[in-house]
């Protein structure tokens, strides 16, 4: 299986020390122009960082009409988006309002728009880590 040889955006997350700072982006494949880049945010969890990173990629590729597929190398955060919701089990307080807040609206935005978008797993051992990748590991 050779990597995605047409156009699609491309999304990582990432989160140091769980919970803490998180931030994701995502680049158009294969040229790797960064197409938009959240964070640092405070309270998030690096499957919520994947989930937020997804969608927002979903959400890009519906704005600006390109209908394209979205890869990601977290089989749990495309689990979360196939389902309509996350699945952390983060306890929602005050520190983390921010992130719970933005899940909501991601979810509510997934509820209208899932099915227009696919969303692919990147297939990190015959490809290669995925060209986004914050290198953290």
């Amino acid at each position: 299986m050779n990597k995605p040889d047409k156009k699609c955006i491309i999304v990582d997350g990432s989160c140091i020390q769980p919970p803490g700072i998180i931030e994701y982006r995502g680049m158009l494949y294969p040229t790797k122009e960064i197409i938009f880049s959240k964070g640092p945010i405070d309270g998030g969890t690096n499957n919520i960082a994947e989930f937020l990173g997804i969608v927002s990629g979903m959400m890009y590729s519906v704005k600006h009409n390109l209908l394209l597929p979205v890869y990601s190398d977290s089989q749990t955060a495309i689990a979360w988006v196939r389902k309509g919701r996350h699945n952390s089990t983060m306890t929602r307080n005050k520190e983390n309002e921010n992130i719970f807040q933005m899940l909501e609206q991601t979810e509510e935005w997934l509820a209208r728009n899932k099915n227009k978008i696919a969303v692919e797993k990147w297939q990190t051992k015959l490809w290669g880590e995925i060209p986004c990748d914050y290198g953290r590991k």
